[in-house]
């Protein structure tokens, strides 16, 4: 057993925390041994000592003090809620003064808004005859009608 056990049952033993088997091995071991008898009597002098100590008092009644924590946390509560309002209010004003200032700098929209009027008193127009790009052509479908298709293109 090394000292650190040995010293946590003797403090153990002061403590009335062993069972009746290790307290006998304890009693025991303090007849038989001068360095734990020591040991045991400056435990016992430790813990006279702190018993002894006097408890600071407090400057402050129970009342008082309750209330100046109920007060902080109140405070910290709204800190945070302005804290967090304000940034949230930044952001809004942040957003809204973009779309604001930009909106005569996009070019998309006025696009958008110019091309909008003028579909709207022209109309749309799709060239149908005119496909935009070639058509492939389906080689499963014109072998099976046989030669007698004609391509799209050569109308």
């Amino acid at each position: 057993m090394d000292n650190q056990q040995r010293f946590e049952l003797l403090s153990a033993y002061l403590d009335q925390e062993l069972s009746p088997e290790e307290t006998k091995k304890v009693e025991q071991w303090l007849k038989e041994d001068e360095e734990a008898r020591q040991t045991y009597q400056r435990l016992l002098n430790l813990r006279y000592r702190l018993r002894e100590m006097p408890v600071p008092s407090s400057q402050l009644s129970p009342e008082v003090l309750t209330e100046k924590v109920t007060t902080q946390a109140r405070n910290q509560t709204l800190r945070q809620v302005v804290v967090w309002g304000g940034g949230t209010i930044a952001a809004l004003f942040a957003a809204i003064m973009t779309g604001v200032f930009s909106a005569s700098d996009v070019p998309i929209p006025r696009f958008a808004r110019s091309n909008e009027a003028q579909i709207s008193s022209n109309g749309l127009m799709i060239a149908l005859d005119r496909p935009i790009m070639e058509i492939p052509e389906d080689r499963s479908s014109s072998e099976a009608e046989g030669s007698s298709s004609t391509s799209p293109t050569s109308r």
